[in-house]
């Protein structure tokens, strides 16, 4: 579960799928979290979502 507060800029990875990716915005009117994985492809997360997730932060 996502303990971590979604920062913009922040690279995370999804455990459950091995797949990384990039916040790029969040809007907290509509409660969702932008991001963009690795090959460009954009998606939308809602914050509920986001907390039930298994992330991690990839080494540097």
């Amino acid at each position: 579960m996502a303990t971590q507060l979604p920062t913009i800029g922040l690279w995370t990875q999804d455990i459950a799928i091995n797949r990384l990716f990039e916040i790029i915005g969040l809007d907290q009117y509509c409660a969702t979290i932008d991001i963009r994985y690795e090959d460009g492809e954009i998606d939308e997360l809602d914050l509920e979502l986001w907390a039930q997730m298994a992330l991690t932060q990839p080494p540097h």
